[in-house]
């Protein structure tokens, strides 16, 4: 735009003004972490709850020209629930692990599994083992827990297996209970 203006009762001096204005720059960016988790903003502040965080750059002379818009979205961890079905000993030579709320696993140590991959792998340690799995949902968020299976070597000369049914179904198959 040009500006132009007349100083009263005189009309030898005149004045242009050539008036640019910049639009400050808007930068939008949209963020996500998992719950507990913290966000480093641009700016330099640790954050860790949803919502639309504002910023704003000046020039030397006091001018926007920039201004920072981040949008943080938090995500659930998935929710674990981990059991297994026995403790070892001289009778139960292994123990079925499971795991249960997402949508990977991945158990360690996997040494002693059937595979550390699955929900429900099989372990057959040979020493008290303590395993965690990690567990990912379809998110992306991630969450830890552990189970102790227990091994217990005393007595391996006397145990014995003990039916505790028999189906008298004249079948051939568990028709007799005995020791």
């Amino acid at each position: 735009d040009t500006l132009r203006y007349r100083i009263s009762n005189c009309d030898s001096i005149i004045r242009i003004v050539n008036l640019t204005v910049t639009p400050a720059i808007v930068s939008n960016t949209n963020a996500s972490i998992c719950s507990g988790d913290n966000y480093l903003l641009p700016w330099g502040v640790n954050i860790s709850s949803a919502g639309i965080y504002k910023d704003t750059l000046h020039t030397s002379s006091g001018c926007d020209s920039l201004i920072r818009n981040l949008t943080l979205t938090v995500k659930p961890k998935p929710t674990i629930s981990i059991s297994k079905s026995n403790d070892i000993d001289c009778m139960l030579g292994i123990s079925k692990l499971n795991a249960t709320g997402g949508g990977k696993y991945l158990w360690s140590p996997v040494s002693s599994l059937s595979d550390a991959a699955i929900s429900n792998p099989v372990a057959s340690p040979t020493a008290t083992t303590m395993y965690t799995v990690q567990v990912t949902a379809t998110n992306g968020c991630m969450q830890e827990d552990s189970i102790v299976v227990i091994v217990n070597n005393n007595g391996t000369d006397n145990g014995f297996l003990m039916p505790n049914a028999f189906t008298p179904n004249n079948d051939g198959k568990n028709d007799v209970l005995y020791v």
